[in-house]
């Protein structure tokens, strides 16, 4: 199933479950709909290709560095909404469509495993 171009298998990686969570119930409250009604897409560590998270601000200058952290995909009422994250720091939405960034393909860094 394709939503908004992504497509939708639900996939969470050990570990994200907390930060999934929280991500659900900032969005709920958003969108003033109950977070047991959002869907959580996606949520995996991710290698951001800069200090901007995959989210950066317009006329923001952003560290230069690979930058670990997350990536939560997440549906309600069939739209698709993504929040971005460094490992460690709350997740936050990024809601601008034109602003997002993919991040870095995984296996094209060492990621020291």
């Amino acid at each position: 199933m394709a939503i908004g171009g992504y497509e939708l298998k639900k996939r969470m990686e050990a570990g994200l479950e907390e930060p999934s969570q929280n991500a659900r119930a900032d969005l709920g409250q958003r969108l003033s709909v109950d977070a047991d009604s959002i869907d959580v897409v996606q949520a995996e560590a991710v290698m951001w290709r800069n200090s901007g998270l995959g989210c950066p601000e317009p006329d923001m200058r952003y560290k230069d560095v690979l930058t670990p952290g997350v990536l939560i995909r997440l549906r309600s009422g069939g739209q698709v909404y993504e929040y971005h994250g460094g490992r460690g720091s709350t997740p936050f939405l990024c809601e601008s469509a034109e602003r997002i960034q993919e991040p870095l393909p995984r296996g094209s860094y060492d990621d020291g495993t």
